[in-house]
């Protein structure tokens, strides 16, 4: 699995159980996707890899 790192611009609660996390494209980088495909976040805490799924909602158009 290739990881790239991504710089979160924002944070958005929409309800008490789904929040929407927008990120800043790298330069350069091709992200073609399609409707129904979700990215895979990992985060070190503690030195301890966590990876959780998130799905794609947004246009692959769209710069964020």
């Amino acid at each position: 699995m290739q990881f790239h790192k991504l710089r979160l611009r924002q944070i958005v609660d929409e309800t008490e159980q789904a929040y929407t996390l927008t990120f800043d494209r790298p330069a350069g980088a091709m992200w073609d996707f399609r409707a129904g495909q979700y990215l895979t976040i990992q985060l070190y805490i503690e030195g301890e890899a966590h990876r959780r799924p998130y799905s794609l909602s947004s246009s692959p158009l769209e710069e964020e």
